[in-house]
């Protein structure tokens, strides 16, 4: 079955259900109320709480749940076959991810702009409250942990693009400064920042910066960490407006494109599937059911989610009627990027035992490292065929998942600091 086809419907019935079930979302369940007042303007004090262009905040929502979880979830969850992980990408979306995510978001912005375990403290008690936040905490603690050694893996691995990731920071500053703090606009200053960021990968493609195998901190890997974790520390208090909103507005852009060009050559190269509709038995694997619903959590339906919704992006929203396109169209933006993660991963071998050498197990499949070669691999592949070199698209395959990864980490940094601020409060 021809892979393109496939992807072709799946966009469809994505932008089908933002038009139809999301309007009903919008004016039967949830009935948005433009006039209504909302925490950012409420509350407004320029670090946290801070009205915000829907679309630049659709940037950063859409950016900080999407991580590397969409793509290296979906791409080990093809081992079961690419129909279950496709069906529960494109039906976990629309259904219920994207609704969840809307609701989370709403119920925040309805509050006050609280966080979810400051609203459960309403809904099933202070006892239970602490231990619910303390969970959440740690959740967010361990989500840090994986992108730091995944994006550490990716920055050895790919030096060409540890400049563009850097020097994002100090232009999401200047654009920061630019669009809050002078009179020059949206529009002019996105432009400036897309000029420096188009500036910096091509400075990057051309100057890689290799880590050295060993510093004064230790291995190559950990000092990566360690720089990691200090920007994730700097990113939690610098007032939003500064570092984390420009930052992830335009690397959205980046993700834009990525998702824009991966998807024109899947399109162009209209492959058929190599990798088997269904399979039911695999070496070591656990059962589909219901392990295929854990395995795919982010780009179907994350809990992680409603963190970042009620976290950072209801303390930005400027009007309720801009929460469709945030938590419902976000949540959707994701789902596509799950979608590809299936097409890619199952369509992007010219061969079924191609494919079988990196699913022929369980323990073959799973890993880090394993998943996101097997994208960077298939994906560069797709957008090689649209006569871009194939090193540098490895490279912008491989910065466009260190982008999705930065994004999540700065903001759970900062809703790790939300939530001990919290507890500090309620106890």
């Amino acid at each position: 079955m021809n892979a393109a086809i496939v992807g072709l419907l799946c966009l469809g019935a994505l932008f089908l259900a933002f038009r139809f079930f999301g309007n009903y979302l919008d004016l039967k369940i949830f009935k948005l109320d433009s006039t209504a007042t909302v925490p950012s303007h409420e509350l407004k004090d320029d670090t946290d709480y801070i009205p915000t262009n829907k679309f630049v905040l659709f940037g950063h929502h859409f950016a900080s749940i999407a991580g590397a979880a969409p793509i290296i979830g979906p791409a080990l969850a093809v081992i079961w076959g690419w129909v279950p992980a496709l069906l529960w990408v494109l039906l976990g979306t629309i259904v219920w991810g994207a609704t969840h995510d809307f609701g989370a978001l709403i119920l925040s912005v309805r509050n006050k702009g609280k966080s979810i375990g400051e609203l459960a403290k309403d809904i099933i008690g202070p006892k239970a409250t602490t231990a619910y936040m303390i969970i959440i905490y740690f959740a967010v603690v361990l989500l840090s942990a994986v992108f730091y050694l995944a994006i550490a893996g990716i920055l050895i691995s790919y030096p060409s693009i540890v400049f563009p990731v850097f020097a994002l920071m100090g232009t999401a500053m200047f654009i920061g400064i630019l669009i809050y703090r002078t009179p020059i606009g949206l529009k002019p200053a996105s432009f400036v920042g897309i000029v420096f960021m188009l500036f910096a990968i091509w400075w990057g493609t051309k100057h890689p910066y290799p880590m050295p195998e060993a510093t004064f901190l230790g291995t190559d890997k950990f000092t990566w960490i360690t720089l990691l974790a200090v920007y994730g520390f700097v990113a939690s208090i610098l007032p939003i407006w500064l570092l984390l909103q420009p930052r992830d507005y335009l690397e959205s852009f980046q993700l834009y494109a990525g998702l824009i060009l991966i998807y024109l050559g899947l399109f162009f190269t209209a492959p058929n599937f190599v990798a088997p509709a269904f399979r039911t038995h695999v070496p070591g694997a656990p059962p589909l059911w219901p392990f295929l619903f854990v395995t795919i959590a982010c780009g179907a339906l994350s809990g992680f989610h409603s963190i970042v919704a009620s976290g950072t992006s209801s303390k930005q929203l400027n009007n309720e009627k801009d929460a469709k396109l945030v938590g419902y169209g976000g949540m959707l933006a994701e789902g596509s990027l799950g979608i590809l993660s299936v097409l890619v991963c199952t369509a992007g071998f010219t061969t079924t035992g191609l494919w079988l050498k990196h699913y022929s197990s369980w323990g073959h499949a799973s890993g880090l490292g394993a998943k996101l070669g097997v994208f960077v691999d298939g994906a560069s592949g797709f957008v090689s065929n649209l006569g871009i070199p194939l090193g540098l698209s490895q490279t912008f395959v491989a910065l466009i998942i260190v982008s999705f990864a930065m994004t999540t980490l700065d903001t759970s940094c900062r809703l790790g600091r939300y939530i001990v601020s919290e507890f500090g409060d309620q106890h």
